[in-house]
């Protein structure tokens, strides 16, 4: 059975280890979960407060380092996780490893992982579909609006006021 003896969680805007009891920004932090047999993992479990299973599980296949080490980039902890007092247990097919402390998982801001363009021209007659995390949260929050901004505009990296290219209004009729 796996079993964690370790976690670690960076922060994902100042590149810093947090300190205990974490407060887990789910589409910023990276999580480092430390243990025994974690290449046998087969689900990663978050438990809520009572230790009820909070769905869905991760899978950890692509997150899995080592026998001894699992990475959880940003974007994993869906919008179910959020809350206060979590836990983490690994599984394998053998059992249930114990649960460990984890702390809160908040929403955090949306995460924009790839689209089926990347690294292609875009044909804008078909659909632009847009992979990620953190678009809707445990509170109900949506996005609403995606902006689009020149990556050759060195100001849209060294002003809070720079102007997107385009805007799609989401709620727009």
């Amino acid at each position: 059975v796996p079993s964690i003896t370790h976690v670690d969680v960076i922060d994902g805007l100042y590149q810093e280890y947090k300190s205990y009891p974490f407060t887990i920004n789910r589409t910023l932090d990276t999580v480092f979960i430390y243990g025994r047999r974690t290449d046998s993992v087969r689900s990663i479990e978050v438990l809520d407060s009572t230790g009820a299973l909070v769905l869905p599980r991760i899978d950890p296949r692509t997150f899995i380092m080592s026998d001894q080490l699992i990475k959880l980039p940003p974007g994993v902890f869906a919008n179910t996780h959020e809350g206060s007092n979590r836990k983490l247990r690994l599984v394998n097919a053998i059992g249930e490893g114990p649960p460990v402390e984890l702390g809160t998982i908040t929403a955090g801001v949306p995460l924009i992982t790839s689209t089926q363009h990347d690294g292609l021209p875009m044909n804008t007659r078909k659909s632009l579909v847009i992979l990620g995390a953190g678009f809707r949260t445990a509170a109900g929050a949506v996005v609403d609006r995606i902006e689009f901004y020149d990556d050759n505009n060195a100001t849209n990296y060294d002003s809070t006021t720079s102007t997107p290219i385009a805007t799609i209004d989401l709620n727009a009729s």
